[in-house]
């Protein structure tokens, strides 16, 4: 499609590229084909077959790295360690440019660290990790390396506390990684194993802190704690733990002796002061909790972290209802360009909060100034939604937020739902031809992607066209080839991207998204892995568009998303419930990792699709917020209260969990968007 689309061929643009070492158009068509089919065989498993391919093609230098990085798993995968380990050492010394170096030094460190005795092996492998180029890589590299068996308390210690560091890195206090909390977890738990100065033992309590994993040291080891990170720091362990088991005013006491104690240094001070300011936000003590935030304005150290504490008074003053002084400083905030995305989230927050609350007059200024504020950001749809259902009653609401959300957000559940005169109204009716032309360079780049998403490398191929769009943002003829190359290759994932991306350009030029061409908008809603959905659709009777709805939603269309709760792959599929699911479709030898394969993921979540329908007596509103929330939660925090009265949208609205209210509106909306576009 994408050649033909461009009148284009595969071959003039390879040559292009490879012209010194393939001179003849039929070797550089031969390279083609043979590079797609070597990355084709590997990506399916075949590792003898796609070792012997790699080992016959002569690769430019240009895809060098990706035939040796295949030659490399392929002998990792046949146990040939010592080969592999010589391949990735040639990608690395030579093809610093490719795609695939870093992938590279992981699966050096993966091989090397696995093969580890002693502590001869240490120098090697923390050079690799040195070299990577991510903080996350480094993190997740002396993590593995603070668990080898062979180390002494005190490597176990540096190398957990290097993992941290780089976990950490740029991060703000409240924005903790989840990966870093495994190994926070491990120390807190085990302090015995680790011999931490304690101006470290500091710095992890922070990192724990943030992290909300402070409370999670054993009882039973209370006196090894205290004897190995010292007295006061021991009393703010165990103020994070009554904190959490609502004995605030035990938590109290505990910090405050720390702030008085004379042996107390100025970080566990530090830490004492946050605790004690979200102990008293926790007890809805707003104006004791806001002195105490005040007090921690000026910490040079961590948990000072005077944004945090900014927004964190911000927040106190809306809890003590001084909506005139909120509204202020909400301007005085934007004015300073302090944290947009931040502040755009609590207002929203606050207007929603006294909606539930039944004040529509107070919501109302909060979503009105986040819209004025910040009209592209994703809340600002919810923002004019909710202001709309604020209007008080017999009042007409104003048609300035109807028309902001038609013309910004077109693709809203709100106009589903509060206007059913839209929900009959197509979407996609112009078939306007892109402006724009593409240069040499970018088709050069295109059919880098192209080969790339042939042989299976997706993530590459997404990486190219990610670095075009960033490049030529106006180029409407290139985001149609970028749509074209990823549909062609099954790259569902990046064609949303892509498409997303190009409606949200179009929206910040002004245009209305009402308009938006119609291959644009089935990027957005693409008809993602049909085959499979088309036959479970069938099979167990439920509409093909919610399915591909619900697999929007939950993983963008990324098969390989695992989420921090292990659910796995399109539809995300807990190892709990694929196990239950095998069994109600009588799937023999089911294994977890079954779960990966896209076909056996569609079917299990469209059953439970099914399943859940048939339990919410064909409400799919209801079945669609249980796919999120679970039916138990449902039907005992919803069901079963007297919100279930209501009509059907005012219920859904009541769901008390905030994931799933906003789940629930995401899908249906898409689902929604599926049924005007096709």
């Amino acid at each position: 499609m994408f050649r033909k689309n461009l009148k284009f061929t595969l071959i003039s643009a390879l040559t292009l590229t490879i012209t010194l070492s393939f001179p003849l158009h039929v070797k550089a068509q031969t390279f083609a084909s043979r590079f797609i089919n070597m990355g084709k065989t590997f990506h399916e498993g075949d590792y003898k077959k796609a070792l012997a391919l790699s080992e016959e093609l002569k690769a430019p230098s240009s895809y060098e790295g990706h035939v040796l990085y295949v030659k490399a798993l392929s002998q990792e995968n046949l146990g040939y360690k010592k080969d592999a380990t010589k391949t990735l050492e040639k990608l690395i010394t030579n093809c610093k440019d490719s795609e695939t170096y870093e992938a590279a030094k992981a699966r050096l460190f993966s091989i090397n660290i696995n093969q580890a005795k002693n502590t001869s092996d240490l120098a090697s492998l923390e050079q690799t990790v040195k070299s990577m180029s991510s903080s996350s890589a480094r993190a997740n590299a002396y993590e593995r390396m603070s668990k080898l068996s062979f180390l002494t308390n005190g490597r176990r210690s540096r190398f957990a506390m290097s993992a941290l560091k780089e976990y950490f890195k740029g991060r703000r206090f409240r924005q903790p990684p989840q990966a870093a909390k495994s190994i926070l977890s491990e120390i807190i738990q085990n302090p015995e194993k680790y011999t931490f100065l304690t101006r470290e033992w500091q710095d992890i309590a922070v990192y724990a802190l943030s992290a909300g994993v402070l409370d999670e040291f054993p009882k039973n080891h209370r006196k090894l704690a205290k004897k190995n990170i010292g007295s006061d720091l021991f009393a703010l362990l165990e103020a994070a733990r009554a904190t959490k088991d609502d004995k605030i005013e035990n938590a109290l006491e505990l910090c405050n002796e720390v702030l008085k104690s004379s042996t107390a240094e100025a970080g566990e001070k530090n830490i004492a002061a946050r605790l004690k300011a979200e102990a008293l936000y926790k007890t809805r003590k707003y104006t004791e909790a806001l002195e105490a935030y005040e007090k921690t304005v000026n910490m040079k150290k961590w948990p000072g972290d005077e944004l945090d504490t900014t927004l964190m008074l911000f927040k106190c003053v809306y809890k003590q209802k001084k909506d005139a002084e909120t509204l202020k400083t909400a301007n005085e905030l934007y004015k300073s360009k302090i944290a947009p995305y931040n502040l755009a989230a609590l207002l929203y927050e606050f207007g929603l909060e006294a909606f539930d609350d039944g004040d529509k007059e107070r919501a109302m200024p909060y979503f009105l100034t986040l819209i004025r504020m910040f009209p592209s950001n994703h809340r600002a749809d919810d923002a004019a939604g909710y202001a709309i259902m604020s209007t008080k009653p017999g009042e007409t609401p104003d048609k300035s937020l109807k028309d902001f959300l038609e013309r910004k957000f077109p693709t809203s559940f709100f106009l589903w739902w509060i206007f059913p005169e839209n929900r009959e109204k197509k979407l996609g009716s112009t078939n306007a031809q892109p402006t724009g032309k593409l240069t040499k360079g970018m088709l050069i780049s295109l059919e880098r992607a192209e080969l790339m998403g042939k042989g299976g490398f997706l993530a590459h191929s997404s990486s190219i066209m990610n670095r075009l769009s960033n490049s030529f943002p106006a180029n409407e003829t290139l985001f149609k080839a970028m749509i074209d190359l990823a549909e062609e290759t099954n790259n569902f994932s990046m064609l949303v991207t892509l498409g997303d991306r190009f409606a949200r350009q179009s929206a910040e030029k002004g245009k209305n998204l009402e308009d938006l061409p119609k291959w644009a908008l089935k990027a957005m809603y693409p008809l993602a892995y049909n085959d499979s959905v088309e036959k479970y659709s069938k099979e167990f009777g439920v509409d093909k568009y919610w399915i591909l709805s619900i697999m929007r939603e939950e993983s963008h269309y990324n098969p390989a998303v695992l989420s921090s709760s292990n659910a796995m792959g399109l539809m995300q599929i807990l190892p709990s419930t694929g196990k239950w699911i095998a069994e109600q479709l009588n799937v023999k030898k089911f294994k977890t990792s079954d779960i990966w394969d896209t076909d056996l993921n569609i079917r299990f979540g469209t059953w439970y699709l099914d399943y859940l329908t048939k339990y919410f007596d064909g409400e799919i509103f209801l079945a669609t917020a249980a796919y999120n929330g679970g039916q138990g939660a449902i039907k005992r925090r919803l069901l079963n209260t007297p919100n279930s009265k209501l009509p059907l949208l005012e219920m859904m609205d009541k769901v008390p969990m905030s994931e799933t209210r906003d789940y629930y509106k995401k899908v249906m909306g898409t689902y929604w968007n599926y049924k005007r576009i096709y």
